[in-house]
């Protein structure tokens, strides 16, 4: 199926005007649950049934066979058990139906999902499913849904879009609860050819979806899944995140700190930082993040740094401002523009208590909140509420100007979902902005700065970039790889081979050296004693006739003696190390270096190449920027280490076809003036390619 015929079946699939339901019966709740959510969500397209042994099912009309229908269906829906599955495939096709969903488990094995794919690819069918509780579009009443759903939904502006039903599922519900209404539900289940990606790709120009959420369980082919994101994003989708167990950073890599440094967690969270989604742990982290973009206009969105908070309770304003500050968001004082309206009788703070003063300033209060929403000092203004009776009149100047202003501005509870009767009537008849929960209240305007700061930063060269081939041997350490490294940018230690008697002392490195003994059989030097440092002429020779009694000893096949310069006392270690991941390729790995990296864990990852902001940004992430600008006294560091950092990313983007791990460890980091430069290297590579 080319392209075009594919975004036709997908058309059809989600925006059906005639509907099969093949094996439709009164006696499953599959079914029951299927149509009777047509009927009440007012579908108004036809719906048949297929089911030889009744003539109507649950009020729809039933044929005998599906050649036996009026038209052709735009969209099958396949509730027969797995064995019947592909004949009613082969069915619908004959017809001339080219969508179909499929509530069956039992393709799960990779032979049985492969089958099915070789029968839709032959029949030229777009398959929803397998083993997936369908879809819904709450705005058509097309509620394509076989699972329970627990709560009501309504149409608005947040599509869902996950590989789990369940997790669909108690979304709906927790969405229900926040007050928050979905464009599209989509739930992929084994995808056979109907990817999380494709149905991403279905809301790029969906004008009714301003946020995603997605539930990634497998990525699939990363770069579909990317490119897909980048154009969300680049139409002003907020993107929101949960990725479970999607990746396996090479776990079978032992020769290195950076394999057990980079586990599948970090991986995830560096895939989606390139694409700049915002990522969430769970699901109600992740309908926070995007609560305020499916509740506020487009033109009420703003990059948030500093809050307003009007509370009516001294406890709620401070648990709002820790609530805040723990998700990097500023509460400053009260900008000259608000104290200038603001009646003398009330704290001159930020967060703001009411408490029972208003009463005695009602008058006032309106210009007082107009203030605080036309201020230019605050990005958004929450008036926080409580469990009370009688607070309406207070909602008035903040719903007023919510729908209208340039900035996020809604109502607010301390506690979630305690509101109280009137309020939850109030709501109901005339609906607001409103988010309950002081930490659901940071989280929301934490969403609403990571999307303006986390732009996608995979280069236009990530997929199709220039590949070089690893030539050399599959365990590769400095002898072999530093000139290669050199070549790309990469500042290595100087260094020598020395003889094995140790007669001749390297003095063009200087009064002391590192004498190492390099082998692809001992990856992990230090383990060995294999490293010794400083050694001065003195004892030279002595020295290197003992690590080559070790190799000796240790039945070395292959191996070679070399001498660096001695840098004693660098102002920094790192480490930076690549994991060409099996879904996401190489990842970059900084971190502090030494013999304690694994010990310490202290890193941050990146999907390669990087730029030179990237590679800034990942010194700021680990937190030693301020080194470089000088510290206590200390002489600032060079920066060559950022240029060091992308030209790391460069070399492993350009050999990613057969790279499996770089590990250079440590990064000597110098005072200005003199260039970083790796001290150690190590890769392993598969076999030619």
């Amino acid at each position: 199926m080319n392209s075009e015929n594919f975004r036709e079946a997908v058309k059809r699939l989600l925006y059906p005007e005639n509907i099969a339901v093949i094996g439709a019966t009164p006696d499953t709740l599959w079914s029951r649950n299927l149509l009777g959510g047509l009927r009440a969500g007012g579908y108004r397209g036809q719906v048949r049934i297929v089911n030889p042994g009744r003539a109507s099912v649950l009020g729809y009309p039933s044929f005998p066979a599906i050649d036996a229908l009026p038209e052709p269906p735009d969209l099958g829906i396949i509730l027969v058990g797995a064995k019947n599955v592909p004949d009613s495939m082969r069915e619908l096709a004959a017809q001339g139906c080219t969508s179909a969903y499929i509530l069956a488990a039992g393709f799960e094995s990779k032979e049985n999902l492969a089958s099915l794919h070789k029968l839709a690819t032959e029949l030229g069918m777009v398959i929803l499913g397998p083993n997936c509780n369908g879809f819904i579009r709450p705005d058509a009443g097309l509620h394509v849904w076989t699972g329970p759903i627990v709560r009501p939904y309504k149409a608005g502006a947040l599509a869902f879009i996950s590989q789990s039903s369940a997790i669909t599922a108690s979304a709906i519900a927790s969405a229900w609860e926040r007050g928050l209404g979905f464009s599209v539900i989509i739930s992929t289940g084994n995808q056979v050819n109907f990817t999380i990606a494709d149905a991403l790709e279905t809301q790029i120009d969906n004008a009714d979806t301003r946020a995603i959420i997605c539930y990634i369980e497998q990525f699939g082919d990363f770069s579909q899944f990317a490119q897909v994101a980048i154009k969300c994003r680049n139409a002003g989708k907020a993107i929101i995140a949960i990725a479970a167990g999607t990746s396996q950073a090479a776990r079978e890599i032992t020769l290195s700190h950076t394999g057990a440094l980079s586990a599948g967690a970090e991986v995830n969270a560096a895939a989606l930082e390139a694409l700049g989604i915002i990522q969430a742990n769970d699901v109600d982290e992740a309908l926070d993040y995007s609560s305020l973009f499916e509740l506020l206009p487009k033109r009420a969105w703003r990059e948030v740094k500093n809050v307003a908070v009007i509370a009516i309770s001294g406890g709620y304003a401070a648990l709002a401002a820790d609530a805040l500050s723990a998700y990097g968001l500023n509460t400053p004082p009260l900008p000259q523009e608000v104290l200038d309206v603001l009646p003398e009788v009330v704290p001159q703070l930020n967060p703001m208590d009411l408490t029972a003063t208003v009463f005695g300033w009602a008058d006032k209060y309106p210009e007082v909140i107009d203030r605080f929403i036309t201020s230019d000092a605050y990005d958004a203004v929450v008036l926080m509420f409580g469990v009370w009776e009688g607070l309406e009149r207070w909602f008035a100047p903040i719903t007023a100007r919510a729908y209208r202003t340039q900035k996020p501005v809604f109502v607010g509870g301390n506690e979630v979902l305690a509101l109280s009767d009137t309020t939850r009537k109030l709501i109901d008849l005339d609906p607001f902005p409103h988010i309950s929960g002081v930490a659901r209240i940071a989280r929301a305007l934490a969403g609403m700065r990571m999307y303006f700061t986390r732009k996608p930063k995979l280069s236009a060269e990530w997929a199709d970039g220039p590949r070089d081939n690893w030539v050399g041997g599959t365990v590769a350490t400095v002898p072999e790889l530093a000139p290669h490294l050199t070549t790309a940018g990469i500042n290595v230690v100087r260094w020598t081979t020395v003889d094995v008697d140790g007669t001749t002392f390297p003095t063009a490195l200087g009064d002391q050296v590192v004498l190492k003994l390099e082998s692809p059989s001992m990856p992990h030097k230090t383990e060995f004693n294999a490293v010794r440092f400083p050694v001065t002429q003195a004892d030279f020779a002595k020295v290197t006739q003992e690590l080559a009694a070790l190799a000796v000893r240790e039945k070395l096949a292959t191996w070679t003696i070399i001498a660096q310069e001695y840098i004693g006392n660098p102002s920094l270690e790192l480490l930076a190390g690549i994991v060409v991941d099996p879904i996401v390729g190489p990842v970059l790995t900084v971190g502090l270096g030494g013999t304690q990296a694994e010990i310490l864990r202290r890193t941050v990852q990146a999907l390669c190449p990087l730029d030179i902001a990237g590679a800034r940004e990942l010194v700021e992430r680990l937190g030693i920027a301020p080194l470089f600008a000088g510290y206590r006294g200390k002489p600032p560091l060079d920066p060559s280490v950022y240029d060091l950092l992308v030209c790391v990313s460069q070399w492993a983007h350009r050999h990613r076809g057969n790279l499996l791990e770089l590990d250079l460890n440590p990064i000597l980091v110098r005072p200005l003036g003199l260039p970083a430069v790796a001290a150690d290297a190590l890769a392993r590579f598969r076999s030619h390619v």
